[in-house]
Protein backbone atom coordinates (compact mmCIF):
# COMPACT_ATOMS: atom_id res chain seq x y z
CA UNK A 1 0.00 0.00 0.00
CA UNK A 2 1.48 3.41 -1.18
CA UNK A 3 2.40 5.35 1.83
CA UNK A 4 1.27 9.26 1.56
CA UNK A 5 4.23 11.74 0.54
CA UNK A 6 5.61 13.88 3.35
CA UNK A 7 5.43 17.46 3.27
CA UNK A 8 8.55 19.02 4.92
CA UNK A 9 7.81 22.33 3.24
CA UNK A 10 4.71 23.00 5.00
CA UNK A 11 6.20 21.68 8.47
CA UNK A 12 9.73 23.60 7.83
CA UNK A 13 7.38 26.81 7.07
CA UNK A 14 5.37 25.83 10.06
CA UNK A 15 8.62 26.13 12.20
CA UNK A 16 10.22 28.96 10.50
CA UNK A 17 6.99 30.82 11.25
CA UNK A 18 7.21 29.73 14.62
CA UNK A 19 11.19 30.69 15.26
CA UNK A 20 10.72 33.99 13.79
CA UNK A 21 7.31 34.91 16.30
CA UNK A 22 9.67 34.28 18.58
CA UNK A 23 12.23 36.52 17.71
CA UNK A 24 9.74 38.77 17.68
CA UNK A 25 8.27 38.72 21.46
CA UNK A 26 12.06 38.61 21.99
CA UNK A 27 13.35 42.06 20.64
CA UNK A 28 10.27 43.71 21.53
CA UNK A 29 10.69 42.31 25.30
CA UNK A 30 14.40 43.97 24.80
CA UNK A 31 12.97 47.45 23.45
CA UNK A 32 10.79 47.54 26.62
CA UNK A 33 13.12 46.55 28.66
CA UNK A 34 14.70 49.50 27.26
CA UNK A 35 12.31 52.00 27.52
CA UNK A 36 12.36 51.21 30.97
CA UNK A 37 16.19 51.20 31.90
CA UNK A 38 16.32 54.54 29.62
CA UNK A 39 13.72 56.36 31.60
CA UNK A 40 15.93 56.62 34.76
CA UNK A 41 19.14 56.93 32.91
CA UNK A 42 19.15 60.36 33.45
CA UNK A 43 17.91 60.87 36.73
CA UNK A 44 20.29 58.85 38.57
CA UNK A 45 23.59 61.46 38.47
CA UNK A 46 21.57 64.57 38.83
CA UNK A 47 19.90 63.28 42.29
CA UNK A 48 23.24 61.82 43.73
CA UNK A 49 24.78 65.32 42.69
CA UNK A 50 22.42 67.07 44.46
CA UNK A 51 22.54 64.68 47.22
CA UNK A 52 26.76 65.47 47.48
CA UNK A 53 25.83 69.25 47.20
CA UNK A 54 27.29 69.71 43.83
CA UNK A 55 30.41 68.07 43.99
CA UNK A 56 31.46 66.72 40.58
CA UNK A 57 34.12 64.74 41.67
CA UNK A 58 32.43 63.16 44.42
CA UNK A 59 29.77 62.45 42.51
CA UNK A 60 31.76 60.41 39.94
CA UNK A 61 33.51 58.57 42.79
CA UNK A 62 30.14 57.47 44.40
CA UNK A 63 28.33 56.60 41.23
CA UNK A 64 31.43 54.71 40.35
CA UNK A 65 31.12 52.49 43.12
CA UNK A 66 27.48 51.98 42.40
CA UNK A 67 28.49 50.47 38.96
CA UNK A 68 31.55 48.42 40.77
CA UNK A 69 28.79 47.03 43.36
CA UNK A 70 26.06 46.29 40.67
CA UNK A 71 28.85 44.32 38.87
CA UNK A 72 29.89 42.40 42.12
CA UNK A 73 26.46 41.47 42.63
CA UNK A 74 26.19 40.24 39.01
CA UNK A 75 28.75 38.15 39.37
CA UNK A 76 27.48 36.08 41.92
CA UNK A 77 23.88 36.22 40.55
CA UNK A 78 25.30 35.34 36.71
CA UNK A 79 25.75 31.37 37.28
CA UNK A 80 22.93 31.25 39.44
CA UNK A 81 20.53 32.40 37.29
CA UNK A 82 22.38 31.00 34.26
CA UNK A 83 22.57 27.30 35.42
CA UNK A 84 19.07 27.76 37.03
CA UNK A 85 17.28 28.58 33.46
CA UNK A 86 19.54 25.43 31.58
CA UNK A 87 17.22 23.33 34.25
CA UNK A 88 13.84 25.30 34.45
CA UNK A 89 13.59 27.02 30.99
CA UNK A 90 14.29 30.88 29.81
CA UNK A 91 10.85 32.16 31.14
CA UNK A 92 10.73 32.01 34.66
CA UNK A 93 13.96 34.91 35.27
CA UNK A 94 12.89 36.85 32.02
CA UNK A 95 9.59 37.47 33.78
CA UNK A 96 11.69 37.53 37.13
CA UNK A 97 13.86 40.69 36.53
CA UNK A 98 11.73 43.15 35.79
CA UNK A 99 9.41 42.73 38.37
CA UNK A 100 12.01 42.73 40.83
CA UNK A 101 13.97 46.11 39.73
CA UNK A 102 10.07 47.30 39.15
CA UNK A 103 9.72 46.86 43.04
CA UNK A 104 13.05 48.46 43.56
CA UNK A 105 12.44 51.83 41.15
CA UNK A 106 9.45 52.62 43.14
CA UNK A 107 11.27 52.42 46.31
CA UNK A 108 13.48 55.14 45.05
CA UNK A 109 10.08 56.96 43.61
CA UNK A 110 9.21 56.93 47.36
CA UNK A 111 12.61 57.49 49.13
CA UNK A 112 14.32 59.70 46.58
CA UNK A 113 16.52 61.71 48.36
CA UNK A 114 17.62 58.34 50.92
CA UNK A 115 21.30 57.93 49.09
CA UNK A 116 21.15 54.20 51.22
CA UNK A 117 18.11 53.10 48.97
CA UNK A 118 19.42 54.86 45.46
CA UNK A 119 22.22 52.67 46.18
CA UNK A 120 20.78 49.33 46.60
CA UNK A 121 18.31 50.11 43.90
CA UNK A 122 21.37 51.04 41.82
CA UNK A 123 23.46 47.47 42.65
CA UNK A 124 20.25 45.45 42.25
CA UNK A 125 18.81 46.50 39.56
CA UNK A 126 22.21 47.26 37.72
CA UNK A 127 22.92 42.87 38.21
CA UNK A 128 19.37 42.15 37.17
CA UNK A 129 19.75 44.06 33.55
CA UNK A 130 22.20 41.41 33.10
CA UNK A 131 19.51 38.60 34.74
CA UNK A 132 17.35 39.33 31.92
CA UNK A 133 19.84 39.61 28.76
CA UNK A 134 21.21 36.75 29.38
CA UNK A 135 18.79 33.82 29.62
CA UNK A 136 17.48 36.44 26.46
CA UNK A 137 20.77 35.37 24.40
CA UNK A 138 20.27 31.75 25.67
CA UNK A 139 16.71 31.51 24.58
CA UNK A 140 17.97 33.34 21.02
CA UNK A 141 20.62 30.98 20.70
CA UNK A 142 17.91 27.89 21.46
CA UNK A 143 15.79 29.24 18.36
CA UNK A 144 18.40 29.71 15.96
CA UNK A 145 21.50 27.29 16.79
CA UNK A 146 21.54 23.94 15.62
CA UNK A 147 23.97 21.13 17.52
CA UNK A 148 26.60 22.04 16.17
CA UNK A 149 25.64 25.55 14.71
CA UNK A 150 26.52 25.63 10.97
CA UNK A 151 27.72 28.82 9.59
CA UNK A 152 24.70 30.01 8.33
CA UNK A 153 23.10 29.59 11.55
CA UNK A 154 26.15 32.01 13.26
CA UNK A 155 24.63 34.50 10.23
CA UNK A 156 20.82 34.51 11.05
CA UNK A 157 22.06 34.68 14.88
CA UNK A 158 24.08 37.44 14.06
CA UNK A 159 21.01 39.26 12.10
CA UNK A 160 18.89 38.47 14.83
CA UNK A 161 21.44 40.45 17.03
CA UNK A 162 21.19 43.62 14.85
CA UNK A 163 17.15 43.26 15.15
CA UNK A 164 17.39 42.96 18.77
CA UNK A 165 19.53 45.60 19.16
CA UNK A 166 17.92 48.25 16.66
CA UNK A 167 14.93 47.47 19.12
CA UNK A 168 16.76 47.92 22.30
CA UNK A 169 17.84 51.03 20.68
CA UNK A 170 14.68 52.22 20.54
CA UNK A 171 13.57 52.09 23.29
CA UNK A 172 17.17 53.45 24.91
CA UNK A 173 16.04 56.50 22.74
CA UNK A 174 12.57 57.26 23.50
CA UNK A 175 13.39 56.35 27.34
CA UNK A 176 15.92 59.17 28.26
CA UNK A 177 13.42 61.60 26.83
CA UNK A 178 11.19 60.86 28.49
CA UNK A 179 13.11 60.39 31.13
CA UNK A 180 15.17 63.78 30.89
CA UNK A 181 11.68 65.76 30.59
CA UNK A 182 10.13 63.76 33.96
CA UNK A 183 13.57 64.40 36.32
CA UNK A 184 14.09 62.74 39.74
CA UNK A 185 12.44 60.62 41.52
CA UNK A 186 9.03 61.12 38.93
CA UNK A 187 11.26 59.19 36.49
CA UNK A 188 11.66 56.32 38.47
CA UNK A 189 8.18 56.11 39.20
CA UNK A 190 7.11 55.86 35.22
CA UNK A 191 10.71 53.58 35.08
CA UNK A 192 9.09 51.22 37.69
CA UNK A 193 5.91 51.15 35.80
CA UNK A 194 7.92 50.20 32.48
CA UNK A 195 9.45 47.40 33.99
CA UNK A 196 5.73 45.89 35.08
CA UNK A 197 4.35 45.69 31.76
CA UNK A 198 8.00 44.29 30.51
CA UNK A 199 7.11 41.79 33.06
CA UNK A 200 3.89 41.24 32.22
CA UNK A 201 4.58 41.20 28.38
CA UNK A 202 6.89 38.30 28.78
CA UNK A 203 4.96 36.26 30.80
CA UNK A 204 1.88 36.59 28.43
CA UNK A 205 3.88 36.13 24.64
CA UNK A 206 7.00 35.03 25.58
CA UNK A 207 7.39 30.74 24.79
CA UNK A 208 9.43 28.69 26.42
CA UNK A 209 12.41 27.99 24.27
CA UNK A 210 14.12 25.35 26.14
CA UNK A 211 12.78 21.69 25.43
CA UNK A 212 12.42 19.21 28.79
CA UNK A 213 15.05 16.59 26.59
CA UNK A 214 17.20 19.39 26.45
CA UNK A 215 17.66 20.46 30.28
CA UNK A 216 20.78 20.06 32.36
CA UNK A 217 20.30 19.07 36.14
CA UNK A 218 21.49 22.22 37.93
CA UNK A 219 24.80 21.71 40.25
CA UNK A 220 24.99 23.88 42.98
CA UNK A 221 29.00 22.76 43.86
CA UNK A 222 29.60 24.53 40.14
CA UNK A 223 28.61 27.96 41.49
CA UNK A 224 30.96 29.97 41.51
CA UNK A 225 31.77 33.83 40.80
CA UNK A 226 34.55 32.89 38.76
CA UNK A 227 32.66 30.72 36.20
CA UNK A 228 34.13 32.66 33.28
CA UNK A 229 37.33 30.71 33.60
CA UNK A 230 35.77 28.08 32.13
CA UNK A 231 35.02 30.19 28.71
CA UNK A 232 39.07 29.49 28.61
CA UNK A 233 39.39 25.42 28.26
CA UNK A 234 41.07 25.84 25.14
CA UNK A 235 43.61 28.40 22.95
CA UNK A 236 40.16 29.30 20.50
CA UNK A 237 37.87 30.01 23.33
CA UNK A 238 40.45 32.03 25.43
CA UNK A 239 40.87 34.07 22.43
CA UNK A 240 37.33 34.55 22.13
CA UNK A 241 36.70 35.60 25.35
CA UNK A 242 39.54 37.98 25.63
CA UNK A 243 37.95 39.78 22.41
CA UNK A 244 34.31 39.91 24.69
CA UNK A 245 36.24 41.20 28.09
CA UNK A 246 38.05 43.79 26.21
CA UNK A 247 35.60 45.11 24.15
CA UNK A 248 33.35 45.51 27.08
CA UNK A 249 35.04 47.88 28.24
CA UNK A 250 33.06 50.15 25.84
CA UNK A 251 29.62 49.00 26.65
CA UNK A 252 27.48 51.70 27.52
CA UNK A 253 26.34 50.53 30.86
CA UNK A 254 30.17 50.84 31.89
CA UNK A 255 30.10 54.53 30.84
CA UNK A 256 26.66 56.66 31.22
CA UNK A 257 27.79 57.53 34.83
CA UNK A 258 30.87 59.32 33.66
CA UNK A 259 29.36 60.83 30.53
CA UNK A 260 27.78 62.96 32.79
CA UNK A 261 29.84 64.16 34.57
CA UNK A 262 31.67 64.67 31.24
CA UNK A 263 29.37 66.65 29.30
CA UNK A 264 28.05 68.92 32.10
CA UNK A 265 32.18 69.70 32.33
CA UNK A 266 32.99 70.17 29.16
CA UNK A 267 29.25 71.56 27.49
CA UNK A 268 28.23 72.62 30.43
CA UNK A 269 24.95 70.61 30.03
CA UNK A 270 22.28 70.36 32.22
CA UNK A 271 19.91 67.07 33.07
CA UNK A 272 17.77 67.63 30.04
CA UNK A 273 20.46 68.16 27.18
CA UNK A 274 22.24 64.93 28.35
CA UNK A 275 19.12 62.93 28.45
CA UNK A 276 18.75 64.07 24.54
CA UNK A 277 22.06 62.82 23.83
CA UNK A 278 21.36 59.27 25.90
CA UNK A 279 18.16 59.54 23.39
CA UNK A 280 20.83 60.22 20.78
CA UNK A 281 22.51 56.95 21.18
CA UNK A 282 19.38 54.98 21.26
CA UNK A 283 18.80 56.57 18.20
CA UNK A 284 22.24 55.18 17.07
CA UNK A 285 21.35 51.73 17.53
CA UNK A 286 18.19 51.72 16.46
CA UNK A 287 20.13 52.93 13.02
CA UNK A 288 23.51 50.69 13.85
CA UNK A 289 20.99 47.46 14.39
CA UNK A 290 19.51 47.56 10.49
CA UNK A 291 23.02 48.64 9.25
CA UNK A 292 24.22 45.39 10.76
CA UNK A 293 21.53 43.37 9.87
CA UNK A 294 22.34 44.63 5.88
CA UNK A 295 26.25 43.80 6.11
CA UNK A 296 26.22 40.76 8.08
CA UNK A 297 23.28 39.38 5.29
CA UNK A 298 25.46 41.49 2.31
CA UNK A 299 29.12 40.97 3.16
CA UNK A 300 29.54 38.32 5.95
CA UNK A 301 29.68 38.35 9.92
CA UNK A 302 33.31 38.34 9.83
CA UNK A 303 33.19 41.81 7.35
CA UNK A 304 31.16 43.52 9.77
CA UNK A 305 32.87 42.39 12.76
CA UNK A 306 36.16 44.17 11.64
CA UNK A 307 34.06 47.37 10.85
CA UNK A 308 32.39 47.44 14.14
CA UNK A 309 35.35 47.67 16.11
CA UNK A 310 36.99 50.51 13.46
CA UNK A 311 34.06 52.14 13.78
CA UNK A 312 33.78 52.47 17.67
CA UNK A 313 37.39 53.03 18.13
CA UNK A 314 37.03 56.37 15.85
CA UNK A 315 34.44 57.17 17.36
CA UNK A 316 35.36 57.00 21.18
CA UNK A 317 38.03 58.87 20.16
CA UNK A 318 35.67 61.88 18.48
CA UNK A 319 33.85 61.57 21.99
CA UNK A 320 37.25 62.15 23.77
CA UNK A 321 38.27 65.17 21.90
CA UNK A 322 34.63 66.83 21.73
CA UNK A 323 34.48 70.34 22.48
CA UNK A 324 30.62 71.01 20.83
CA UNK A 325 27.83 69.05 20.01
CA UNK A 326 28.82 68.62 16.57
CA UNK A 327 31.74 66.59 17.40
CA UNK A 328 29.56 64.28 19.90
CA UNK A 329 27.21 63.83 16.79
CA UNK A 330 29.76 62.46 14.36
CA UNK A 331 30.81 60.26 17.44
CA UNK A 332 27.31 59.02 17.17
CA UNK A 333 27.71 58.28 13.64
CA UNK A 334 30.82 56.38 14.16
CA UNK A 335 29.68 54.58 16.98
CA UNK A 336 26.67 53.72 15.32
CA UNK A 337 28.32 51.11 12.71
CA UNK A 338 29.71 48.87 15.86
CA UNK A 339 26.99 48.53 18.49
CA UNK A 340 27.29 44.50 17.30
CA UNK A 341 30.96 43.96 16.77
CA UNK A 342 31.11 41.55 19.70
CA UNK A 343 28.39 39.20 18.20
CA UNK A 344 30.30 36.89 15.95
CA UNK A 345 32.79 36.60 18.97
CA UNK A 346 30.50 35.33 21.24
CA UNK A 347 28.15 33.19 18.88
CA UNK A 348 31.67 31.66 17.81
CA UNK A 349 32.29 31.18 21.84
CA UNK A 350 28.71 29.45 21.98
CA UNK A 351 29.55 27.02 19.91
CA UNK A 352 32.72 26.17 20.90
CA UNK A 353 31.89 25.71 25.00
CA UNK A 354 28.52 23.88 23.82
CA UNK A 355 31.31 21.34 22.32
CA UNK A 356 32.91 21.19 25.72
CA UNK A 357 29.48 20.05 27.16
CA UNK A 358 28.36 23.50 28.54
CA UNK A 359 24.21 24.51 28.24
CA UNK A 360 23.65 27.91 26.44
CA UNK A 361 22.56 29.06 29.66
CA UNK A 362 25.94 29.00 31.37
CA UNK A 363 27.95 29.68 28.72
CA UNK A 364 26.12 33.07 28.27
CA UNK A 365 26.06 33.53 32.15
CA UNK A 366 29.76 32.57 31.80
CA UNK A 367 30.19 35.21 29.62
CA UNK A 368 28.03 37.58 31.30
CA UNK A 369 30.26 36.86 34.51
CA UNK A 370 34.13 37.89 32.59
CA UNK A 371 31.91 41.59 31.67
CA UNK A 372 30.91 41.84 35.11
CA UNK A 373 34.38 41.06 36.52
CA UNK A 374 35.84 43.49 34.28
CA UNK A 375 32.81 45.89 35.21
CA UNK A 376 33.91 45.69 38.83
CA UNK A 377 37.26 47.82 37.30
CA UNK A 378 36.11 49.91 34.71
CA UNK A 379 33.49 52.18 35.90
CA UNK A 380 35.55 53.01 39.15
CA UNK A 381 38.55 53.07 36.97
CA UNK A 382 36.79 55.97 34.63
CA UNK A 383 36.00 57.93 37.36
CA UNK A 384 39.44 58.13 39.02
CA UNK A 385 40.72 58.80 35.70
CA UNK A 386 37.89 61.33 35.19
CA UNK A 387 38.82 62.96 38.98
CA UNK A 388 42.52 62.91 38.31
CA UNK A 389 42.92 64.77 35.25
CA UNK A 390 40.07 67.38 36.19
CA UNK A 391 42.19 68.25 39.22
CA UNK A 392 44.94 70.37 40.48
CA UNK A 393 44.85 72.10 37.55
CA UNK A 394 44.65 70.18 35.05
CA UNK A 395 42.11 69.73 32.34
CA UNK A 396 41.74 66.57 30.26
CA UNK A 397 38.01 65.52 30.74
CA UNK A 398 37.87 62.92 27.66
CA UNK A 399 40.74 60.73 29.35
CA UNK A 400 38.30 57.97 30.04
CA UNK A 401 37.40 57.29 26.68
CA UNK A 402 40.57 57.15 25.06
CA UNK A 403 41.27 54.71 27.60
CA UNK A 404 38.23 52.80 26.37
CA UNK A 405 40.50 53.21 22.59
CA UNK A 406 43.07 51.57 24.12
CA UNK A 407 40.71 48.31 25.24
CA UNK A 408 38.81 48.52 21.91
CA UNK A 409 42.65 48.25 19.55
CA UNK A 410 43.33 45.40 21.85
CA UNK A 411 40.20 43.87 21.03
CA UNK A 412 40.28 44.08 17.75
CA UNK A 413 43.53 42.79 17.82
CA UNK A 414 43.04 39.58 19.66
CA UNK A 415 40.10 38.74 17.83
CA UNK A 416 42.34 39.00 14.16
CA UNK A 417 44.34 35.83 15.88
CA UNK A 418 41.14 33.55 16.27
CA UNK A 419 41.55 30.39 14.15
CA UNK A 420 38.73 30.57 11.78
CA UNK A 421 39.27 26.85 11.38
CA UNK A 422 39.09 25.81 14.73
CA UNK A 423 35.35 25.32 15.12
CA UNK A 424 34.93 22.31 12.77
CA UNK A 425 38.21 20.82 14.66
CA UNK A 426 36.30 21.33 17.97
CA UNK A 427 32.46 19.97 16.75
CA UNK A 428 34.27 17.23 14.96
CA UNK A 429 36.20 15.40 18.03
Amino acid sequence: MAQPAPQPASSDKKSAEAKQRGIDVMCNAAGLLALSIGTCVPARAPMVLAMKGGDAASTAQTMGLMSTAAAAAELLMNPILGGLSDKYGRKPFLVMAPAVTAVLHTAVFAMPKTLSVNFMDRVISGALIFGFTTPLGAALQDLIFSKPPTMAELGQIGAAGGKLGSNFGLGFCLGPLLGSKLGGEKAFGVSAVLFALTAAYVAKNFEETLPENERKEFDPTSITPFSFVKLFQTKAMATLAATIGLSSFGEYSNIYDINFLFMKTVMGWGQQQVGLFAAAFGASQILGGRVSKAVIESAGQETYSKLGFAAYIVGFACVGSAKSAVRLGLSLFFLMFGHQRSGEASALLTAHAGAKGMGRGEVTAASANLAAALKIIAPLMYARVFAHNTSGGRNRPGSPYFLICAFLVAAQAVFMSYDRDSLKKATAK
